[in-house]
């Protein structure tokens, strides 16, 4: 299995990790840089639209590159100038995703 991190909001993929350890450590580095950072900027230029709704999808690496992901889903957090808002329960599902490969 592969996990890819992702800006939900603007299909934006981000980076792809071979584990979902890998990708939560990506999603914890953004949310500790400013918002205004590159990493973080999102690809619209609107204020109205101005955030990124992290992800981790799992996949094969036959679904590669870009096949609508057909595995799981976990939204983790959602980043804007207002700052973050992590997604309930993420670690938990996480975790179990873990428990099952």
């Amino acid at each position: 299995m592969t996990y890819v991190f992702e800006d939900d909001l603007h299909f934006d993929v981000t980076r792809i990790f071979p584990t979902v350890e890998a990708a939560m450590g990506e999603i914890r580095r953004r949310v500790a840089l400013p918002y205004e950072h590159e990493d973080n900027e999102a690809p619209c230029v609107s204020p109205t639209c101005g955030c990124r709704r992290y992800c981790i999808y799992e996949c094969g690496e036959r679904d590669l590159p870009y096949a609508g992901y057909p595995g799981r889903k976990v939204h983790v957090c959602t980043i804007s100038a207002e700052g973050v808002v992590w997604e309930d329960g993420f670690e938990a599902e996480l975790t179990n995703w873990e428990v099952d490969c």
